[in-house]
């Protein structure tokens, strides 16, 4: 089976929320094509509402004061206001172009379901002669979004809708897409499948992204559908430069370790790092990432060994040295890419205050071990290499220093700040 890196990019949501627009948005790709493309950023993403030509900071709730732009099949289009390069009905394709110019891939995001202006317009779905209202259920309705309408699939010319959109999307030369609404409670299961068919049949190669966040209570159940209709998939809510964000994610990862797979990838959300807040919709006050040095490390190691995706949130143009650093770091980067059987080492409570995870080395004898320390005070955690497969002695890489620590027998302990970790490679010695 192919072992595939978790898909690495970066996405505007962080940063603009859903206000960015062109002239932004070519600013950031630039920046990640001339410092990320080398290390393995290549998907450069537009969050939502690009169809729009104002977004308010009501407009999620439904209280945008225009339609959107839709082309004559009711398929989103985007704002030729905020996209200038799309106006004449050329939509994303001279942005994609660009892009691939670039050696960047290029990935928005989308509404499940219909538009409600091609409902109400009761416009032909592209290729068949049925139309929006044959297959809309006006009573499927997502509760923070007002584009669109659920799709009842059942009826005829519903798989045809979500054919014709990825007939779209791949004229324009999307790369990758972001599906928003199907993860929510509850888990919509068969708009999943009509879309996962969709990408896979469109003659394209096209990473699909599923969020938001699946419910804790549905994830047994819905392990096995997500990860053969996905790329990847939410596992949380949006994560922010909040501590109590990162803790929160501790438990949602190790309950879905067991998905991890070769080419299937629970994710772990955004990374919040560097200047955030620039877009005002949602309304967020424009900052630095309130998250501590020592905070940020510790989410970005959890989100390389649990190898979720790695999508920067920040500000490009204003990207800062201790960030660049961080993601960009070689050794945690190939821990992400090439590692196996990552996994927690005890299943701990929710009140658990010190967490450890291992991986190996897909190809080598190496293993990885990290540790953390989610409580508010300096704390010693201690592993047994015995106890949980690591060869008794070993030679000990320090993955954050990037420098050799010597050799261990034993044990491994580490004495860690609070909200710190640290992650080791070990050798057999």
């Amino acid at each position: 089976m192919t072992h595939r890196t978790p898909p690495r990019g970066w996405n505007s949501y962080d940063c603009y929320g859903c206000a960015i627009d062109e002239a932004a948005f070519r600013a950031n790709a630039q920046v990640m094509a001339d410092r990320l493309l080398a290390h393995g950023y290549v998907y450069a993403c537009i969050d939502g509402l690009w169809y729009y030509d104002e977004i308010s900071p009501t407009a999620l709730a439904g209280a945008s004061n225009q339609p959107p732009h839709v082309d004559d099949f009711g398929r989103v289009i985007p704002s030729p206001r905020r996209f200038p390069s799309s106006a004449g009905g050329r939509g994303f394709k001279p942005l994609a172009d660009w892009v691939h110019s670039l050696g960047l891939k290029f990935g928005i995001h989308v509404m499940r379901g219909i538009t409600r202006v091609a409902v109400d317009r009761n416009l032909p779905i592209h290729g068949t002669n049925r139309r929006a209202a044959d297959v809309a259920n006006t009573a499927d309705r997502c509760y923070w979004e007002s584009t669109m309408y659920g799709v009842d699939v059942t009826r005829d010319g519903a798989q045809a809708w979500y054919d014709s959109l990825l007939d779209l999307y791949c004229s324009w030369g999307v790369d990758f897409i972001k599906g928003d609404d199907f993860g929510n409670t509850p888990y919509h299961r068969a708009e999943v499948a009509a879309l996962s068919s969709a990408v896979r049949r469109c003659g394209r190669p096209i990473v699909l992204s599923l969020s938001p966040g699946i419910d804790m209570h549905e994830v047994l159940p819905v392990h096995p559908h997500v990860a053969a209709h996905s790329d990847m998939w939410r596992i949380s809510a949006d994560i922010w430069d909040k501590w109590d964000n990162v803790r929160y994610l501790f438990p949602l990862c190790a309950l879905w370790s067991g998905a991890i797979g070769p080419d299937s990838f629970p994710d772990a959300d955004m990374l919040p790092y560097g200047m955030l807040g620039l877009g005002n919709n949602p309304p967020r006050p424009t900052r630095r990432s309130r998250l501590t040095e020592d905070e940020v490390r510790t989410h970005f190691t959890l989100l390389a060994i649990s190898r979720s995706p790695l999508l920067f949130g920040g500000d490009l143009p204003q990207l800062d040295d201790f960030t660049y650093g961080v993601i960009t770091n070689p050794d945690i980067l190939a821990l992400n890419s090439r590692s196996r059987g990552n996994r927690p080492l005890w299943i701990w409570q929710l009140d658990g205050k010190l967490v450890a995870w291992k991986a190996l080395d897909l190809d080598g004898p190496g293993q990885y071990l990290a540790l953390f320390n989610l409580g508010d005070e300096a704390s010693d955690i201690s592993v047994g290499l015995a106890d949980h497969g690591f060869p008794a002695r070993a030679r000990l890489r320090d993955l954050w220093l990037r420098a050799d620590a010597g050799f261990v027998e034993g044990r491994v302990t580490a004495r860690l700040a609070p909200h710190a970790c640290a992650l080791y490679r070990l050798e057999p010695a």
